[in-house]
């Protein structure tokens, strides 16, 4: 028994029903700094700090009394007292034994200085990353609106400025302009989305939708750009139904034909579906340049870009792919790439199939391509900048404009006014906190009934969960272009 004292790694105290100390192994000796010959027939309560030590005593006897366990076989975490007088967190364990009419107590004792140490270190790690995570998702929240505020008033003053220019000349430079800013909304669109994706706070919200709605429209998209470039992109139909996020999906897709069209200056490209069991796969086929073996790997890092050494902006930023890449693994999708250089390239992502839900009425998709100017629309938005943008191309389709910074404002105007206006557009983020969809609530409460809106928003994550206030409002993500702005509202007179 003795031999075993000696080799144990915890410390190990044994006690008198009187609390005196007769036994102190090695490790004890190492634990609280005494030597076993300073303590023996000392009281343990030397080895606990107060308040431990004055109630060290009455648990012994009230064990002694009642035989109640509170300090016998239960493991617990203490305070124990050091020579050289400091304390530490330690484990006690507490047994009985008895020699004859003698009872004898045992503690096991363990330092866990250390373990508590690690501890502390772990929260305060984590505490500090959620802090860093909550920072991050304020920063890009902040950023994403404040930087896309200005971006979006010009969009509006060139797309105003372009009515009243005659001159070819000015109309040049300004088509230069327009191309600046296309650069520097796809610049600026792909650098927030990969802070988003890196800092996790865009999340997935899966359905079920056909995989048709997300072809057609991003092959609608790019039809201009690859006609533009002597390229045929042709869409393949399909009826089938799939389990994914729909916003981010079109994205995905977004990208893959983007870079398609971008790296093909003859030929075609395709894009459609082929079912492989369970899953749809979705292609996307081009007969570009290609891509070398060694650069597969590559193209998914962000800025990387095959045969752009010269860093040129019409050709992409080298983000695309790596957006791909994330939003792919952040919905668990499989992605894959084949190709051959100077024959071209097939991107496919792999996406569960689902059961089509109950069929929904169908709404036209075309829209007139003149809208009739006509009525009033309110605006409201509280950056000056991005409201005079709004009135000066509203005015020039014809529009009545009433372009304020506040609900309140416009309510005042309109109450004057013998009839509601025909539609409203307003900035989701306004001043004190409020909303455009509480201004849009309290226009339409003036006249008690709805009125066509349109909300739009720096924050471009609002497009993929529409708030719950606004569920019947469309939700553009700025810089909104104007030709979108300008079918919303041709759709509402048609």
């Amino acid at each position: 028994m003795g031999a075993i004292l000696e080799a144990a790694v915890d410390g190990i105290i044994t006690i008198d029903s009187r609390g005196h100390i007769e036994r102190f192994n090695p490790a004890a000796e190492r634990i609280f700094g005494y030597h076993a010959a300073e303590v023996i027939g000392r009281n343990v309560s030397l080895l606990m700090p107060e308040p431990d030590r004055g109630r060290h005593d009455q648990y012994i006897a009230n064990y002694q009394r009642t035989g109640n366990p509170k300090i016998i076989g239960k493991g617990r975490e203490v305070r124990g007292l050091r020579k050289d007088g400091s304390t530490f967190p330690m484990y006690l364990a507490v047994g009985e034994a008895r020699l004859g009419r003698r009872r004898l107590y045992a503690g096991i004792v363990r330092d866990i200085s250390q373990r508590i140490a690690q501890e502390e270190a772990l929260r305060h790690a984590k505490e500090y990353a959620e802090r860093a995570d909550r920072s991050k998702s304020k920063f890009l929240a902040a950023a994403s609106h404040d930087l896309r505020q200005p971006v979006q008033a010009l969009f509006f003053f060139v797309a105003a400025l372009r009515g009243r220019l005659k001159d070819s000349g000015a109309l040049r430079i300004l088509d230069d302009l327009e191309r600046s800013l296309g650069a520097l909304k796809m610049l600026l669109d792909s650098l927030l989305d990969i802070s988003k994706l890196d800092a996790g706070v865009v999340t997935a919200s899966r359905s079920v939708f056909c995989i048709d709605s997300v072809l057609e429209r991003v092959a609608a998209d790019f039809v201009p750009l690859a006609r533009e470039k002597g390229v045929a992109l042709r869409r393949v139909a399909s009826s089938a139904h799939v389990e994914s996020d729909p916003a981010l999906l079109t994205r995905i897709v977004q990208n893959l034909v983007a870079n398609a069209v971008r790296y093909t200056d003859n030929g075609r490209v395709l894009v459609g579906c082929r079912r492989r069991g369970a899953m749809l796969r979705i292609e996307v086929w081009d007969t570009g340049i290609g891509i070398a073996p060694d650069n597969l790997k590559q193209i998914f890092h962000e800025f990387y870009q095959v045969g752009n050494d010269a860093r040129d902006r019409a050709q992409g930023l080298g983000l695309g792919l790596a957006i791909v890449e994330r939003l792919t693994r952040l919905l668990g999708h499989r992605l894959e790439v084949r190709s051959l250089l100077t024959r071209g390239s097939m991107f496919a992502v792999n996406v569960p199939l689902a059961v089509p839900p109950a069929a929904r009425p169908h709404y036209p998709l075309d829209l007139p391509t003149n809208p009739p100017g006509r009525g009033l629309v309110v605006v409201i938005d509280d950056d000056p900048a991005v409201l005079r943008g709004l009135r000066f191309i509203l005015q020039q389709w014809g529009y009545e404009v009433l372009a304020r910074t506040s609900a309140d404002e416009v309510v005042r105007h309109l109450v004057r006014r013998p009839g509601p206006p025909q539609a409203i557009i307003a900035d989701y983020r306004l001043a004190e906190g409020l909303t455009g969809a509480n201004a849009i609530a309290s226009i339409r409460a003036l006249y008690g009934r709805d009125i066509r809106s349109i909300i739009i928003t720096g924050d471009p994550s609002l497009r993929e969960r529409t708030p719950a206030d606004a569920a019947d409002v469309p939700v553009l993500s700025k810089p909104v272009e104007p030709p979108v702005l300008w079918n919303l509202l041709a759709n509402d007179e048609s």
